[in-house]
């Protein structure tokens, strides 16, 4: 009885000897970081989307601009309109 009492002691002590519970530890700690880069990858926070709205925050500003080179444009033609200068047409 005492020698199989004393099996399992050492079984278990093997178990948890310090390159198991090292092992075990790093596993852990891997996994929890492997979590962590998988999120910040293709999260909802992620990389992916910080680029993705930079891009689109982009195509905006140019549309800004090309709205207000529009917006002169017709400030002209409705100043024109109004009598301020009159369209000169050639050929007529």
């Amino acid at each position: 009885m005492r020698e199989e009492i004393e099996e399992i002691y050492t079984q278990e002590k093997k178990f948890l000897s310090k390159k198991n519970i090292y092992f075990l530890g790093s596993m852990v700690i891997l996994t929890i970081l492997a979590i962590y880069f998988f999120s910040l990858i293709w999260g909802t926070n992620s990389v992916r989307v910080y680029f993705d709205l930079k891009r689109e925050k982009k195509m905006l500003q140019n549309m800004v601009v090309e709205l207000e080179n529009k917006n002169v444009e017709l400030q002209k033609i409705i100043f024109e309109l109004k009598g301020l200068e009159p369209i000169k047409e050639d050929g007529k």
